[in-house]
């Protein structure tokens, strides 16, 4: 069996400069905490790569690169102990583009989850977990630190979950899928590394036009990675945080910045809907 660690880090402390990083190269662990706290309270910060092929502004919702569920099925054509080849025949959609198959190189810092060896069930590689070192529009390849005991067959079933590689938040993203809010003021580049808010008051979260009332759940409203108050029957599952406050409605549908207290990783963060929450 594995170690039940790989490459370990570490939570850090962050100031105000290191939240403006708009890094070319990583300057931290992608994906390393930071806690810290100032006048308006304790926050929780996580570095991230953006991957979205634009521009992350200030105050919108990431997500892991993946579908709504922060994962993507494929099927293998051929594989090894540390790479897999998708066959296609599970129509993957490209979770940063909407095209067909991965965005190269998207799925660096993904896992690769065996869910089924399909012509010996139960058997490994099945239920093994790798970290996705490089990718290609068809083949993602392992870190080779952390190899598949057995090779990856034909038709195996896996799954590619983001992790701190981000794209701008969809329609109905699931708390789990949703990384945080973007905190420098001049955002993150593409490919670049920076810093997204999990967990606290978010200064200057997008919104949409519509008012919000106080105490409500939010919910990720659209492609621009704005978010709003749920709904009456919203599952839990999909809310990422609550309004704070009354916002008032916008007369221009223009986005711009209010509270919202954010409650991602160590807040609601619910993977399966339990039913209706309002």
């Amino acid at each position: 069996m594995p170690s039940g660690v790989f490459h370990l880090g570490y939570l850090i402390p962050v100031g105000k400069q290191d939240l403006e990083a708009d890094d070319l190269k990583q300057q931290a662990k992608p994906g390393s905490y930071g806690f810290m706290i100032d006048d308006f309270g304790p926050k929780l910060f996580r570095y991230m790569q953006n991957r979205n092929e634009a521009a992350a502004t200030l105050g919108t919702v990431m997500s892991r690169v993946g579908d709504l569920n922060g994962g993507l099925q494929v099927s293998a054509s051929v594989g090894t102990t540390t790479s897999m080849t998708n066959s296609g025949s599970l129509g993957v959609t490209n979770s940063v583009t909407g095209g067909a198959g991965f965005t190269s190189s998207a799925q660096i810092g993904s896992w690769l989850y065996v869910r089924s060896n399909t012509d010996s069930a139960g058997a490994a590689p099945e239920r093994e977990i790798g970290v996705v070192a490089a990718n290609t529009s068809v083949r993602v390849s392992l870190d080779s630190g952390r190899p598949f005991s057995t090779p990856i067959a034909v038709s195996d079933v896996l799954d590619v979950f983001g992790n701190w590689n981000v794209r701008g938040a969809f329609v109905n993203d699931t708390a789990f899928t949703a990384f945080g809010f973007v905190v420098g003021q001049n955002g993150v580049t593409d490919n670049n590394f920076g810093w997204a808010q999990t967990w606290g008051l978010v200064n200057s979260a997008r919104f949409t036009s519509a008012s919000t009332q106080v105490a409500f759940p939010l919910v990720i409203s659209s492609l621009s990675g704005q978010c709003k108050q749920a709904t009456a029957g919203t599952a839990a599952n999909l809310c990422i945080g609550y309004s704070p406050m009354i916002i008032a409605a916008l007369a221009a549908a223009t986005p711009t910045g209010a509270p919202a207290f954010v409650q991602l990783d160590f807040g609601m963060n619910l993977m399966t809907a339990t039913g209706a929450l309002l």
